[in-house]
């Protein structure tokens, strides 16, 4: 059967090649990890993925990687990850280098694939993204428009709306991913956008950091779209050209 490592051991060897320029040897430790991620009865917390990840931050996106990636992928799908544990760790923090970890290799399927997973797996355990794209270089671009299915959905409450949905979001993250959708959505756009910064649920809806970020986009480069009503959680905003009632 061979040596099984544990969830510690696999997030630290992987965390050891990150100063490492593809060889032999590298090559060899990235292969022996495949069947490693492949065990049923494996299970990995914040700390683990970010530590793995992040060795191979400073590798290209070959072949023995994207068969890494298809493992973490593979992982997820069967549960094996869960980002919250009780110990003294943050795990927004571990989402954050994760993602940026991935940046290398972000036009691979496979890595592509791993942080949509991420990024649905934080939402589903009701964490925040923290500081996951800090910059709005073209990389991080590449990385918005991939987590675009989760943050660009549909209004349900009204046909034909889309929603831009920035609750749970860093500060850093709605700004450049509200910069970055809104620019794409208005320059064709025919129907009012939902713009989701808050939970009606939530007492303090309107009061949330979210919603300054969403207030500073409306009153500075998007000021010649229109804005409004303003509602607990939401808000619509509306090209010149298109009726509000529409």
């Amino acid at each position: 059967s061979g040596l099984q490592l544990n969830a510690q051991e696999i997030g630290n060897a992987l965390y050891g090649l990150q100063n490492m320029r593809d060889s032999e040897p590298v090559q060899a430790v990235l292969k022996a990890m495949v069947p490693q991620l492949s065990r049923s009865d494996l299970r990995l917390e914040a700390q683990h993925i970010g530590n793995a990840l992040y060795g191979l931050r400073n590798m290209q996106a070959g072949t023995q990687i994207r068969r890494l990636l298809t493992a973490f992928n593979e992982l997820i799908d069967r549960g094996g990850l869960r980002f919250y544990s009780n110990r003294n760790i943050s795990t927004d923090i571990c989402l954050a280098e994760s993602l940026h970890s991935l940046r290398p290799h972000i036009q691979t399927p496979e890595a592509q694939e791993l942080a949509r997973k991420l990024f649905v797996q934080a939402r589903r355990e009701h964490l925040q993204p923290s500081t996951a794209i800090r910059h709005s270089d073209d990389v991080d671009r590449v990385l918005l428009r991939v987590l675009r299915p989760e943050l660009l959905g549909v209004d349900r409450r009204i046909a034909g709306r889309q929603k831009l949905d920035l609750h749970g979001c860093s500060h850093a993250l709605g700004q450049t991913a509200g910069r970055l959708f809104l620019n794409e959505w208005h320059a064709t756009a025919t129907a009012p956008l939902t713009v989701v910064f808050g939970r009606a649920s939530h007492n303090q809806a309107n009061e949330g950091r979210m919603r300054a970020v969403v207030e500073q986009l409306a009153s500075t480069e998007f000021a010649h779209l229109n804005w409004g009503p303003w509602e607990v959680g939401s808000v619509t905003v509306t090209p010149p050209n298109v009726s509000r009632n529409h």
